[in-house]
């Protein structure tokens, strides 16, 4: 779970700087992505490949949110 959200906040905080979003809209992002994550194969992780792609896949959710919320 520490991947998933370090992830969505790295992207957040990648399109804050970069002004595509507010500074408020950081959180709802990264909850979107972690909550939309709860449940995946992070309980059978077997080693730094299966971590790699589930950061890889929660990356790819937070772009896919900030489509929705960028302006």
């Amino acid at each position: 779970m520490p991947a998933i959200f370090n992830a969505a906040n790295e992207v957040a905080v990648e399109a804050f700087i970069a002004e595509k979003i507010s500074f408020t809209s950081i959180l709802p992002l990264v909850k979107e992505v972690v909550e939309a994550s709860q449940g995946s194969a992070t309980s059978s992780l077997r080693d730094l490949a299966d971590v790699s792609a589930i950061e890889d896949n929660a990356r790819a959710q937070a772009h896919e949110q900030l489509v929705r919320l960028a302006p």
